[in-house]
């Protein structure tokens, strides 16, 4: 005869049944212990900080201004970030033995090159002031944007923004408004393009000359011009299917391009650029 068998399973047998929390006094728990958590974490240092000083005098100002406001032990302190250990090495010092080798290194570069006399471009670099600004990636080719890229080579901003405002090029307007923000950054950020002092200027105007072989006369040497101006490749924005005969078919992709601008003073002094703009 066949044998059957036969299993019992007693879950939660002799276990007392416990109340059923409702939703809310859960969710009160569950932000109690983030709470806790998060300035745990927060307050987890070795040391004061160096702007405890300044966290406590705006803590200070901001209960003599509201001092009814109530007040919470838990709730994270005015300014404050994390502190943890590890997130403030892993900002400020992400790979420790690369830092040591360049730092030897270039320890070691100095102390070879200490007699040496400085090139050419390293005085360039020592004296002068350079702006590189960045463009989006601009729904277009490099082989469209390269003659834009070479049309403002070698020119002031100023004559740049016009030659840009007056193009019939579909992307002259995206390059006008890189121009005009890379100046003003320039201008706000590297204190480039303000004149001399009390507006002087030169007793008699120098000529330049510039890559392309043509001169130009220079009164003031703090006017911005585009020193250099090239175009990269960007990530493709789409594709379609071009078909052909005899069942046969290819991609056509959609590129973009990235536009790279640098702005200079006017090379009117000894050691000025001659023939590193770029296009």
């Amino acid at each position: 005869m066949p044998r059957t068998q036969r299993r019992n399973a007693w879950f939660g047998w002799g276990s007392a049944s416990s109340p059923a929390k409702s939703p809310f006094a859960q969710e009160l728990s569950r932000r109690e212990r983030e709470q806790m958590l998060a300035e745990k974490n927060m307050q987890r240092t070795k040391g004061a900080s160096i702007f405890d000083e300044e966290i406590k005098e705006s803590e200070s100002a901001q209960k003599e201004e509201d001092p009814a406001a109530p007040q919470d032990k838990h709730a994270p302190r005015l300014g404050a970030g994390t502190k943890v250990k590890e997130h403030m090495e892993r900002a400020e010092n992400p790979d420790p033995r690369w830092r040591v080798r360049y730092l030897k290194k270039k320890v070691m570069q100095m102390v070879r090159d200490g007699d040496k006399p400085l090139t050419r471009e390293q005085r360039i670099r020592l004296t002068e002031k350079e702006h590189t600004s960045a463009s989006e990636a601009l729904p277009t080719s490099t082989k469209k944007l390269m003659f834009l890229s070479r049309q403002i080579a070698g020119k002031t901003v100023d004559d740049a923004i016009t030659q840009m405002r007056f193009s019939k090029k579909k992307m002259a307007r995206e390059v006008r408004y890189q121009l005009e923000e890379a100046r003003d950054n320039a201008i706000a950020a590297h204190g480039m393009g303000l004149g001399a002092v009390q507006g002087k200027t030169l007793e008699k105007p120098r000529k330049i000359q510039t890559k392309d072989g043509h001169w130009m006369e220079v009164a003031d040497p703090t006017t911005l011009y585009v020193d250099q101006s090239w175009v990269t490749k960007g990530p493709y924005r789409g594709l379609r299917i071009q078909y052909h005969a005899r069942s046969r078919m290819s991609r056509m992709w959609r590129p973009t391009a990235g536009k790279f601008i640098s702005l200079s003073p006017n090379p009117a002094c000894p050691i000025a650029k001659s023939g590193t703009n770029r296009s």
